[in-house]
């Protein structure tokens, strides 16, 4: 018996004149720029090359697309069907005219997207040579004049998701996390200096993160070195800063990183504050404590019933302790110490964070708050702040871990942030912050186009079912016509033709 082995499928190869795509559903994102003016009418740059936004635009869509590397743009300007509809919303996306986008080349132009020579280029713009004189220490490398384009487009995109939202008040989770990276000029994580991951190099950069409208307004790409707790109260005003004049309320909440008296006392005294930023107010807070000997003495004399039980099997209580650091920043405002205590099984040596076992009882692990939070039955007339018990702010506090660490693994998985693309910090800043970008304006599309369903669903998920769809471009009584056979994309699309226009 013979077996034909010859394909019963002939395969041929699409021409470059071919306006196909397999990334169709990126016009969506194209259209929800063109709709919000995001990165239209930017602070000027430079006159000739590329522009700002255009770069930003490259690196926002080679995130999206799942793409990793700064030498994957080339596979984005082998997308006939791509290129075709970028430069056809090119410069209505810019509020830049076609001739005077023209002009900036003076030897023509034959790209849609950047070479990655001249991205790379353009990322080096941000990278100060002069500011890394300290490196090696516990340090934070400065921003050169020419990030305030940066700081506008996330700005914009930032009263757009709260103005989208109907919100005046926000909780900004604060948080680091490590980005490991083989590169030669990298210094050891604190990870490394512990022997929990021996040898480890990267950066931890520290993350501001907005849950109720799944952005992050802010995010610092710090040396590995750097402490965690370093400079938080630097990194809460710049978020604030970011925030539209909308939101008249704040919440604030941070790991044990932030236990220190400038964070706490930012957030507890309006005055220490730029004037611009005191609109807030006392902004609720709550922070993880150090578990110091004097806090655990105090909590192992706590009785039984001081302890109020949780519906996750945990249990809490308040705790008259007050230490030296929040006496120094009170400011005007009480503090309130938590414990959250579980119970441990099997028999474990006893640490420092845990009560030992006694007659009938487990051994407990516990975890310690501060907080500004004023508690029902001391809570006053004139109190800024609302009253919370105290299992409603262990629980609130918990909430931080969900959405605020997630957004760790999704910058650095989701988009293109755990492979960095340089060995200088400037560079790598930059790089970071066009995949929040991405990170924030896929936000804004899930809540415009897409509706509840979708709006903590992973990118993956976003990717297989919207993204990379098949379409056809194609121009038709001048006008681009797009075909597609996803249900799904027609849907975003009519939804996001019905965004009014910004303000």
């Amino acid at each position: 018996m013979v077996v034909s082995t010859r394909s019963p499928v002939n395969f041929e190869g699409l021409t470059r004149s071919a306006s196909v795509t397999s990334r169709g559903g990126l016009v969506l994102y194209l259209e929800l720029l063109l709709k919000t003016r995001l990165l239209a009418d930017l602070p000027a740059g430079r006159s000739q090359g590329w522009h700002d936004g255009q770069m930003m635009l490259a690196l926002v869509l080679l995130n999206v697309a799942g793409l990793d590397s700064v030498s994957d743009i080339e596979r984005l300007e082998e997308d006939r069907g791509l290129v075709r509809l970028v430069r056809s919303h090119e410069g209505r996306l810019l509020g830049v005219s076609k001739r005077a986008l023209a002009a900036r080349f003076r030897g023509g132009r034959e790209r849609c997207f950047p070479s990655p020579r001249s991205l790379r280029d353009w990322l080096d713009r941000f990278h100060d040579p002069a500011s890394c004189a300290h490196r090696g220490e516990a340090w934070v490398p400065s921003k050169p004049a020419c990030h305030g384009v940066i700081d506008e487009v996330f700005r914009r995109l930032v009263a757009r998701g709260v103005a989208q939202a109907s919100i005046g008040e926000v909780t900004i989770d604060l948080d680091a996390a490590v980005i490991a990276s083989g590169k030669r000029d990298c210094l050891a994580t604190y990870r490394a200096a512990t022997g929990k991951v021996p040898g480890e190099r990267g950066y931890q950069p520290l993350v501001a993160f907005v849950p109720e409208i799944g952005m992050a307004p802010w995010v610092e790409m710090r040396d590995g070195n750097v402490p965690a707790s370093w400079d938080n109260d630097g990194g809460v005003l710049e978020t604030l800063e970011r925030l539209p004049s909308a939101v008249e309320r704040v919440w604030l909440r941070t790991d044990g990183a932030g236990y220190q008296e400038a964070p706490v006392r930012l957030a507890n005294d309006p005055s220490s504050r730029p004037g611009s930023l005191a609109r807030f107010g006392v902004i609720a807070f709550v922070c993880g404590a150090q578990r110091s000997p004097a806090l655990m003495a105090q909590v192992d004399r706590l009785g039984e019933r001081a302890w109020q039980e949780q519906a996750d099997g945990t249990a809490c209580a308040e705790l008259p302790f007050v230490s030296k650091m929040a006496v120094a920043a009170k400011r005007h405002h009480r503090f309130r110490y938590l414990v959250s205590r579980r119970p441990l099984e099997g028999t474990l040596g006893v640490l420092d964070d845990q009560i030992p076992a006694r007659q009938g009882q487990p051994a407990f692990e516990v975890h310690a708050l501060l907080t500004n939070i004023p508690s029902p039955d001391d809570a006053e007339p004139d109190d800024a702040l609302a009253p919370m018990t105290a299992g409603e702010i262990v629980a609130w506090a918990h909430d931080r871990c969900g959405r605020g660490e997630e957004v760790h693994a999704v910058l650095k998985n989701d988009m293109a942030a755990g492979l960095l693309p340089s060995g200088r910090i400037g560079a790598n800043g930059v790089w970071l912050e066009m995949a929040a970008l991405a990170l924030n304006l896929t936000a804004l599309l899930r809540r415009a186009a897409l509706g509840e369903g979708w709006l903590w669903r992973r990118i993956r998920s976003l990717r297989a079912a919207l993204l990379m769809t098949c379409a056809r471009v194609s121009r038709h009584a001048g006008r681009i016509r797009v075909r597609v056979h996803t249900p799904l994309i027609l849907q975003a699309q009519a939804r996001l033709a019905a965004i009014p226009p910004p303000a």
